[in-house]
């Protein structure tokens, strides 16, 4: 993905679904967050900028371990 991709698909995963968002951003973000974290991958976009998330990880700059934010 490009820059203007990335951020594109942030400002669709910040929509709320009234506005045309998903109703599954905050669990596609979940998923992509535990897939990247399984296999030891950045993720293609910061996932903490997605606002409508209710609990947000991110990752520790020490060990690389994601930790709730």
């Amino acid at each position: 993905m490009d820059e203007s991709q990335r951020f594109s698909f942030l400002n669709f995963l910040n929509l709320c679904v009234e506005d045309g968002g998903s109703p599954y951003a905050e669990e596609f973000c979940d998923a992509m967050e535990q897939y990247c974290y399984e296999n030891d991958i950045e993720p293609a976009i910061p996932l903490n900028l997605v606002n409508r998330r209710t609990a947000k990880l991110v990752r520790n700059g020490s060990k690389g371990e994601y930790v709730e934010f």
